[in-house]
This record gives structure tokens, sequence and C-alpha cells, in this order.
């Protein structure tokens, strides 16, 4: 009840403990040493584990500004594990990220390769299309490393040859 009231009232909710925090996977931008790691942490959440997703995710690079990842599910066997993190937090900070995420990144269920499913940043299906896969890098952090993102002002911008996700 307390995250919930702090939510609405805009005042901090404190961190996850484990008897109320909500399992969060990243798999991009909001991985630890990423730029956008901070706003987990600013909501106080907590670092749990290493994940991989099960091989029915693929990961693209999003047509947005600054370049962002983008996770989608093409089914069992259509994709690769893709590295990322699980994080604990409270349900008010769920709540204020949600309310915050811009489009065409959603929260979704996502599975991982031990068969849980937990909740997890995904995008939509048109972004997607429109987006080049990345998979085969083997996650954000080591595309980050293989490709000259760096525009003269510090902005994200993708140089990086890839692919477009085939029609259907």
């Amino acid at each position: 009840a307390f995250d919930l009231a702090a939510r609405f009232l805009d005042i901090d909710a404190g961190k996850a403990m484990p008897d109320n925090g909500i399992e969060l996977t990243v798999f991009g931008a909001h991985l630890r040493g990423q730029r956008l790691n901070f706003e987990l942490q600013s909501l106080g959440a907590r670092f749990v584990e290493p994940v991989l997703t099960s091989g029915a995710y693929r990961l693209m690079v999003l047509d947005t500004d600054p370049v962002k990842p983008g996770l989608v599910r093409v089914g069992p066997g259509g994709g690769e594990p893709i590295p990322g993190e699980k994080w604990s937090i409270s349900p008010a900070g769920l709540g204020r990220l949600m309310a915050d995420l811009p489009p065409p990144l959603s929260l979704t269920r996502v599975e991982l390769d031990n068969g849980e499913w937990v909740v997890g940043f995904g995008c939509s299906y048109q972004a997607a299309r429109e987006g080049r896969d990345i998979t085969a890098f083997g996650g954000w952090v080591r595309y980050l490393g293989a490709a000259d993102l760096t525009t003269d002002d510090g902005k994200l911008r993708d140089r990086a040859a890839a692919t477009t996700m085939a029609p259907d």
C-alpha cells in the first residue's frame, strides 16, 4: 500500500525489499554501466542476477533517437538466448518506470532460459519490423562494443551493418 501511495503522492517509495519487490528484466540501455541504468537506481531497484532469455527472442536496434534496443518474441526456436539482467523493483517504482516508458517500448512477460516468466522490456511488433536485427552480436553491450555509435555531440547513432526483420 505504501508503494501505491508513494506513486500517487510523488514521493520516494524506498528500496525494493525481498518481500515486496517485483522482478524486472532489462536487456539494453538499463543494464548496469549503460546510460539509463540510473533510472532503475533512482527508483530504488536493486540488481539480482544476470539472465538469459529462452531461444524465442531477437534483439533489434530500433529507429529511435537516440538508438535503443528492442526485445521481440519470435517464438520457440526462432531466436537466440539474449543476455540481460534481473532487478528487483518496488511496485511504485515499476509504476513510475512504466508511466515514463516511451513508445515503442513496453513492459511484457519475458521467458527466461530456465522456463521462468518475468516482467521485462519489449517493443512493438511494428518497431521490431522497422528495426535492424542485432541478435548475432550476443546482446546490447557487445553490439555497442562492435559498432561506432557515438556522434560528435555524444549522442548514439546506429552505424552497424545488420539486417532488417524479414516480412511474414
